[in-house]
C-alpha cells in the first residue's frame, strides 16, 4: 500500500490561503503582539530614564520638598559638575549666601535633587543611581537583552518540541508574573535586574512564536504581507506605550498599567489553535486533519479527500534507470507531484526525524545560517542602539520618541514593497545601506545643527526598521519547517548579543564617566586647595 503525506500548501490553495479563519487568527496574533510590546518598551525607554540632577545643598535646599531649579545653585554648585558642591564654612548656619561657600574647595555629594519635570520617578531616583553609579541604570537594559538572547533559543526549542501554542502560553504566563513581581520587589535593585532577564526572555517568545505561527498558517503569497504587517503592530504598541508614559510619569504606576492588559491574553490563548505544519512534522496527522477541516468550514469551503494524502512518502524515489536512491533532506511543505485519484492511500507524518542539526549537515544551509547571523548582529546593533540612545538626542524627549516610532512605518512599508518587487536580498542590502550611512552621517554633523542630525537619525531608524522586517521573513524562508523556529531563534540570539552591547554605548560615549568605580562616595577636596591631597 503506498504511503502518503499531507501537502498543506496545496490544501490552503483550495480551502483558502487567507480566508476568514486566517484573518481572525491573524488579527488576534497582531493584537497580542501589540499588547506584549508594552512592558518591554516601558522597561527600555521610560523606567531607565536618567533625569538631570545636582547635589543637595545643606542649609539651602528644603529637605522635605527640594526643587531642582534654585537661584543659589549659581554659587553652591560648580558649573558642569552635578556630582560635587562647594564647601560650606558653617554647616549649622541658617543663611544661604554666597559668602557662606568657598569656591576653591569642592566636596562629593551624598544626597541629590532630581529634575522631575520629565518623570516623577525612575530607576535613577529609586536607587539614587548618580555620578559613578549612574552606569548601573543601563544594567537592567543589558540584562533585558540577555533574557531576549536566552529566549531566542529557549522558546525556539520549546516551540519546535512542544508546539507553538505551548510556547505562547508560557510566554504569557512569565510576562504577567514579572510585571507584578517588579512592583512587589521594587525596593531591591538585584531582584529587579533578575526580573528584567525573565521579561526579556518572555518578550522574545511573545514576538518570535506568533511570527512563525502567522507565516505558517497562510499561503505562500501571504507570508510577506503577514510577516511584515506584524511589525506595524509592534510599532503601534510602542506608540501606545509612549502615550502611557507621557500621561503617567511614575514608573511603578506605569508598570501596573502596561501589565494589566496582559491578563486578557490568557483567555485568548486557551482558544488558540496549534500550527498545522507543526502537527504534521510531529506525526499528529489526525489532529492536523481535524484542524484543516475546521479551517475549511470557517472559510466556507471544503477540502478534497485526495489532497489529504497527496505526496508519496515511501522513503525512496525512483531515478530514471529504476535504481532506488535515498531521498534528499527537504522541506516537508514543498510542492509535490499529484498521485492518481484511484490509488489507495494512507496518511503518515512528513519526515519527523529531520531536526535543526540534520539540516546543518547541508553545506548550503550552513552558509545561509552564517550570512543570516551576520545580518542579525548588524541590524540589532543599529536598531536597539538608537532606541536606548533616545534620551541623548537633541530636542524634546517625547517628540523624538514619537517621531522615531513613526519613522519605522515607512521602513516597514518600503521593505514590504521591496520584497515584492526587488526580492529579499536586494531589499535587505538597500535597507542596511540606508540605515548605516544615515547613522554615520548624523555623527559627523556638529551639535550646533540638531535638525539635520535628527533627520539623518530618523532615516537611519527607517532603514534599520526595514532591514529588521526583511531579515525575519528572509530567515524563516531559508530553512525547512522542522528546523525553522530553531533557526530563527539561533539567529535572533546572535542579534541579541549586539543588542546587549547597545545600552553600554551611552556609558562609553558619556565624558562624565571616564572610568567606572563602585567605591563608596566620600567627601574630599580639590588638589588646588590642598596640594598634598590625592583626589
Amino acid at each position: 500500500m503506498p504511503r502518503h503525506e499531507i501537502d498543506f500548501d496545496k490544501i490552503l490553495s483550495e480551502i483558502g490561503d487567507f480566508g476568514r479563519y486566517q484573518v481572525v487568527f491573524y488579527c488576534f496574533l497582531c493584537a497580542a503582539t501589540a499588547i506584549a510590546v508594552l512592558p518591554g518598551v516601558v522597561a527600555l525607554v521610560f523606567q531607565t530614564y536618567v533625569p538631570h540632577y545636582r547635589c543637595m545643598v545643606p542649609g539651602c535646599d528644603n529637605v522635605t520638598s527640594p526643587q531642582y531649579v534654585e537661584p543659589f545653585t549659581n554659587f553652591t554648585i560648580p558649573t558642569g559638575d552635578e556630582c560635587r558642591r562647594f564647601w560650606r564654612y558653617n554647616l549649622t548656619a541658617d543663611t544661604c549666601a554666597d559668602a557662606d561657600f568657598d569656591d576653591n574647595i569642592t566636596v562629593s555629594c551624598t544626597e541629590f535633587v532630581f529634575d522631575d519635570s520629565m518623570f516623577k520617578t525612575s530607576f535613577a531616583t529609586q536607587w539614587n543611581l548618580t555620578c559613578h553609579y549612574q552606569p548601573l541604570v543601563e544594567l537592567p537594559n543589558t540584562l533585558y537583552f540577555s533574557g531576549v538572547l536566552l529566549g531566542s533559543v529557549v522558546f525556539g526549542v520549546i516551540s519546535d518540541r512542544f508546539g507553538r501554542k505551548a510556547a505562547l502560553m508560557l510566554a504569557v504566563l512569565i510576562i504577567n508574573l514579572v510585571g507584578y513581581l517588579v512592583v512587589l520587589l521594587r525596593s531591591s535593585f538585584v531582584a529587579v535586574c533578575v526580573l528584567r532577564v525573565l521579561l526579556g526572555l518572555a518578550s522574545c517568545g511573545m514576538f518570535q512564536t506568533p511570527f512563525v505561527m502567522a507565516v505558517e498558517l497562510v499561503g505562500k503569497r501571504w507570508r510577506v504581507p503577514c510577516g511584515t504587517a506584524l511589525n506595524y503592530f509592534t510599532t503601534l504598541g510602542a506608540l501606545v506605550a509612549g502615550g502611557l508614559g507621557y500621561a503617567i510619569r511614575d514608573w511603578v504606576q506605569l508598570q501596573l498599567v502596561v501589565t494589566a492588559p496582559l491578563l486578557l491574553l490568557f483567555a485568548g490563548f486557551w482558544l488558540c489553535p496549534e500550527s498545522v505544519r507543526w502537527l504534521l512534522t510531529q506525526g499528529r496527522t489526525r489532529d492536523a486533519e481535524r484542524l484543516i477541516r475546521k479551517i475549511a468550514e470557517t472559510n466556507g469551503t471544503t477540502v478534497s479527500p485526495h489532497l489529504l494524502a497527496d505526496y508519496d512518502a515511501g522513503g525512496e524515489e525512483e531515478e530514471g534507470d529504476g535504481a532506488p536512491t535515498q531521498r534528499e533532506l527537504r522541506d516537508p511543505v514543498r510542492d509535490a507531484e499529484e498521485t492518481s485519484s484511484s490509488e489507495e492511500t494512507l496518511i503518515v507524518p512528513a519526515a519527523p526525524s529531520e531536526t535543526f542539526l540534520d539540516c546543518m549537515r547541508s553545506r548550503v544551509l550552513r552558509l545561509r545560517l552564517l550570512l543570516a547571523l551576520l545580518g542579525w548582529f548588524a541590524v540589532n546593533f543599529a536598531f536597539y542602539g538608537m532606541v536606548v540612545d533616545l534620551p541623548n538626542m537633541p530636542g524634546d524627549f517625547f517628540t523624538n520618541y514619537f517621531v522615531a516610532g513613526v519613522a519605522e512605518i515607512p521602513g516597514y512599508t518600503l521593505s514590504w514593497v521591496g520584497m515584492d518587487r526587488l526580492g529579499r536580498r536586494v531589499t535587505f542590502v538597500l535597507a542596511t545601506v540606508l540605515g548605516g550611512v544615515s547613522i554615520m552621517a548624523s555623527g559627523l554633523i556638529p551639535n550646533a545643527m540638531p535638525i539635520p542630525s535628527a533627520v539623518l537619525l530618523m532615516l537611519g531608524k527607517c532603514g534599520a526598521s526595514g532591514a529588521f522586517a526583511v531579515i525575519y521573513i528572509y530567515t524563516s524562508e531559508l530553512f525547512p519547517t522542522s528546523a525553522r523556529n530553531t533557526a530563527v531563534g539561533v539567529c535572533s540570539m546572535t542579534g541579541r548579543i549586539s543588542a546587549m552591547l547597545a545600552p553600554q554605548l551611552a556609558v562609553l560615549t558619556d565624558d562624565r564617566f571616564p572610568s567606572f568605580s563602585l567605591e563608596p562616595i566620600r567627601v574630599h577636596a580639590t588638589a588646588e586647595a590642598f596640594p598634598d591631597t590625592r583626589c
